[in-house]
C-alpha cells in the first residue's frame, strides 16, 4: 500500500510513528533498499549537504581513525581537496587564468579551517610558498659548481 499524496492528521502521523518504533529491518530488506538507491544521482546541492553533514562534531564516534587536527601534512591536503568547496569556474583563486592544481595553505596555519586554504595553479603556489626562490638559489649554486 502506498501513501503517496495522502494527507494525514497530526494524530495519525503520531500513531504511525509509534507503530514503527523499535521495529528492525532484516539484512535482506536493508540490502534491497540499498540496491534501490544505487545509481540514482544526487544533485550537487544534496551532495554538498551530505559532505558538510559528514564534517560534524562527532567525527571520532563515526570513524575510529579520525585524528582531528593531529592530522599529517599529506592527509590534511587530501582532506581539504575533498571537502573544501571548489571554485565555481575551476580557475586559480589568485591569477584566475589557469586551472587550479593544488590546495595551498596561505596562512601557514595547518588545520581544517577552510579560510586558511586556497585552490591555486602551480605557478601561483610556487611563488606563494617561496619555492621559486629556493630553486633560483639551487640553480645559481649549480652554475658555480657548488652542488
Amino acid at each position: 500500500m502506498t501513501t503517496k499524496g495522502i494527507k494525514f492528521s497530526t494524530e495519525t502521523k503520531l500513531k504511525m510513528s509509534l507503530a514503527h518504533k523499535g521495529s528492525h529491518k532484516s539484512e535482506e530488506t536493508k540490502l534491497k533498499m540499498s540496491l534501490a538507491q544505487l545509481g540514482k544521482p544526487k544533485s550537487e546541492d544534496h551532495a554538498q549537504k551530505c559532505r558538510i553533514a559528514a564534517l560534524g562534531k562527532n567525527q571520532k564516534e563515526k570513524n575510529g581513525r579520525w585524528q582531528g587536527n593531529n592530522i599529517k601534512y599529506t592527509g590534511l591536503h587530501k582532506w581539504i581537496r575533498k571537502y573544501k568547496p571548489k571554485p565555481i569556474n575551476g580557475k586559480c583563486q589568485i591569477c584566475d587564468t589557469e586551472d587550479w592544481k593544488d590546495a595551498a595553505n596561505v596562512t601557514g596555519i595547518y588545520n581544517r579551517d577552510f579560510s586558511n586554504w586556497k585552490f591555486l595553479c602551480r605557478k601561483c603556489h610556487i611563488y606563494l610558498d617561496g619555492t621559486i626562490n629556493n630553486l633560483k638559489l639551487r640553480w645559481k649554486r649549480k652554475e658555480l659548481g657548488l652542488l
